[in-house]
């Protein structure tokens, strides 16, 4: 016994690998199940993570130690931000040894030790998955069939505390260089019955982890749910509707999954994301290719893979970019020039990305080790969805408008800070240094309370029992990152500065370490609130937290304690290390409004508004000149009804079907309009949402009649 301590559309280009047996093993990851960070060498991380195995199939799954038939362990760590998906670490392989009897899953028929049982689970802890002595490469397994070499043949040396552990660099992790990151962990299992019952399609699953800096390196936790059968690539759709997916099965071999980002840059050009993630593929790829329409004119190309660690026979090096031909193609050298080259391997994901003036509807991915079809074309395009454009202003004094998945932004002053209050419910009242208008009230001072949260200054009391918020009870015009009982006297600090220069300065307020007034000593939380100067914009940042917000009150509120947000309310996982929320006055982007046909008899006139919500939308037509011009919403002349004909003094308020990316649409045969009339368009995207309410205001858009 071991110690437990230590797409939306599928592209099925072929089956599965058949099934020679009735009754079938199913392994999949049922659980993440817990994480250690080893610290770091250089300026590389190391990380692993605990898996549990269930056997969902209906026959027990062979588990025999010093054999080629038992599962091997994979794990790998992924990065989301910037609107792409990038696999960043990967470790060596866990063999298994024997097998437990738990029921995670399901209800155990008792089998374990050489065989996992049926409806069993098994554990692996970090500190097991993470021993370096016992992990194999993965270069000696054929993911497809689930073979590999046991002994495992290549075993060099490894260096202390990263050797083939995840292995991610501290470029990667660091909060700095990547606002607004998510991180994901993934498992994976290989083993060759579970193969042979071409059952391996369901063998990866990932959950989203925080990243922390400490000490020099970096900490990982574990937050969520574990996602299971979910390879992490399918973190990038989860996190992004936005995001296409497309599966293609290999015959006779293994599974790919294709991915793509499509973004509108709002100047004539679109940045396409991409990222091809090999399941359990053994003859990998080669090549990716976008074919690309004549004059795309392409640009900024970029590659991203994972890099082999730990003496690895697989090579590392980059695939090289081209735009010959007017398409963009990354490629490795082929199988005939070296079996060591760095193909698209199993278990990794490579990305890339570039700009063009087209959008691709294709891409081709060439197989790496020889066989049949070497070259797969798979039809893949998604709208390019806008970045937004400029501001429709809005008054310095709100209404505020909530973002709680804003980018990470922690500002550390635990050094260089002014000592706020240090005693159980103190209270001290802070100069910001500059003038903010909050919710209409200008302040240039607040006080800061131990228990988490700020309030417009002059106020006093102890405030440690919390309530909701907004709610009307004492203490009003509160910023809550954290108000519960808390306490600095039992341990933690409480700090806060006015950072930058004029029109730009930051009053900073940071809770670090601080303790809770009962309950463990060790339970501690660090967080932020930043209110900026001139925006009036207000964050709230945690770095780590014990008890993720379960008794605790987070939102604003206004001086009259009865409007304002809440994000929590005595909410468990409420608050996530490695979060930011937002409270902003600025006015979403504008929406862009575009006008397609003639006017003639039978043309189709094809109206386009792009915004950044899926809300109602009102679009207004009138002809120019005309008494009045629209957005002046006062008087509307000219227009379209719904039933498609020519009115006088009419109103089109249709409401417009969107495909996820804040885009309507919206098409009528034309009727047959008089010769020489401009028709003026212009659209509003509204949230009818309380207490925002806000409008998305186009540009104008004239359709000109023959």
């Amino acid at each position: 016994m071991h110690s437990r301590t230590a797409l939306g559309l599928a592209l099925c280009l072929a089956g599965s690998l058949p099934s020679l047996v009735s009754a079938q093993a199913d392994v999949i990851v049922g659980d993440l199940s817990d994480t250690l960070s080893h610290g770091s060498v250089g300026n590389i991380a190391a990380f692993s993570v605990g898996t549990v195995s269930c056997n969902v199939g209906t026959a027990n799954l062979l588990w025999i130690a010093s054999t080629n038939q038992h599962p091997v362990i994979g794990l790998n760590m992924y990065k989301v931000a910037n609107g792409r998906v990038e696999q960043i670490g990967m470790s060596w392989l866990k063999h298994g040894f024997t097998a437990l009897t738990q029921s995670l899953c399901g209800s155990c028929n008792g089998v374990g030790g050489s065989a996992l049982g049926v409806g069993c689970s098994d554990p692996y802890g970090a500190g097991l998955n993470g021993n370096q002595g016992s992990l194999g490469p993965r270069s000696e397994v054929n993911a497809a069939t689930g073979f590999f070499l046991y002994p495992p043949q290549h075993m060099p040396s490894y260096p202390a505390t990263i050797g083939k552990r995840i292995q991610v660099s501290h470029a990667d992790l660091d909060p700095a260089l990547n606002p607004g990151a998510r991180y994901f962990v993934e498992g994976q299992y290989v083993t060759p019955d579970d193969a042979l019952a071409g059952n391996g399609w369901n063998n990866a699953s990932y959950r989203e982890v925080t990243v922390t800096p400490s000490g020099g390196s970096y900490v990982i936790a574990l937050t969520s749910t574990t996602q299971r059968t979910k390879p992490a690539i399918q973190a990038w759709q989860d996190l992004d509707s936005r995001v296409v997916m497309q599966t293609i099965d290999i015959p006779g071999d293994g599974r790919l999954h294709v991915g793509l980002r499509a973004i509108d840059l709002l100047n004539g050009r679109y940045r396409f994301e991409y990222a091809v993630h090999n399941l359990n593929s053994d003859r990998s790829v080669r090549r990716f290719t976008v074919p690309m329409a004549p004059g795309a004119n392409l640009s900024n190309l970029r590659f991203h893979d994972v890099n082999y660690h730990t003496s690895e026979v697989w090579n590392s090096s980059d695939w090289t970019g081209s735009t010959a031909g007017g398409n963009a193609s990354w490629e490795t050298a082929t199988f005939a020039q070296s079996s060591f080259a760095n193909a698209l391997r199993w278990g990794t994901t490579y990305s890339f990305s570039f700009e063009a003036s087209a959008i691709p509807t294709t891409v081709e991915l060439e197989l790496f080790k020889p066989g049949a079809n070497p070259v797969i074309s798979v039809p893949l395009s998604a709208f390019p969805c806008p970045l937004g454009g400029g501001s429709n202003g809005g008054g310095p004094s709100g209404p505020y408008f909530q973002d709680l998945n804003a980018p990470y932004d922690f500002v550390d002053i635990s050094a260089t800070g002014s000592a706020g209050p240090n005693s159980d419910d103190g209270n001290v009242t802070a100069s910001l240094g500059f003038n903010f208008n909050y919710y209409g009230t200008v302040i240039n001072s607040i006080t800061l309370n131990a228990n988490g949260h700020l309030y417009l200054n002059g106020q006093t009391g102890a405030h440690f029992d919390n309530s909701a918020v907004p709610g009307g009870g004492a203490p009003v015009g509160q910023i809550c990152a954290y108000w519960d009982d808390l306490n600095p006297a039992v341990g933690g600090t409480i700090r806060y500065q006015t950072i930058g220069t004029a029109p730009l300065r930051r009053f900073v307020a940071m809770w670090n370490d601080v303790a809770f007034y009962s309950g463990p000593s060790t339970d501690r939380e660090t967080f932020c609130i930043i209110l900026d100067e001139s925006t009036n914009k207000i964050t709230m940042s945690w770095r780590s937290t014990s008890r993720g917000g379960a008794n605790a009150s987070l939102g604003i509120e206004a001086a009259d304690g009865t409007t304002g947000f809440s994000a929590g309310f005595n909410t468990p996982g409420s608050v996530i290390a490695g979060r930011t929320h937002t409270y902003s006055t600025a006015f979403p982007e504008t929406a862009q409004l575009s006008v397609t046909g003639s006017g003639s008899l039978g043309s189709t006139i094809g109206i386009s508004l792009v915004g950044v919500e899926n809300k109602p939308v009102w679009v207004m037509i009138d002809v120019l000149p005309g008494p009045t011009l629209v957005p002046n919403f006062g008087t509307v002349h000219l227009g379209l009804t719904p039933a498609f004909a020519v009115l006088i003094d009419g109103l089109l308020v249709p409401f417009f079907s969107t495909n996820g990316c804040g885009v309507f649409r919206f098409e009528f045969a034309s009727p047959g309009l008089p010769p020489g009339l401009n028709i003026f368009m212009s659209g509003l995207i509204f949230d009818p949402a309380a207490p925002n309410q806000v409008a998305h205001l186009s540009n104008g858009a004239v359709l000109i009649t023959p």
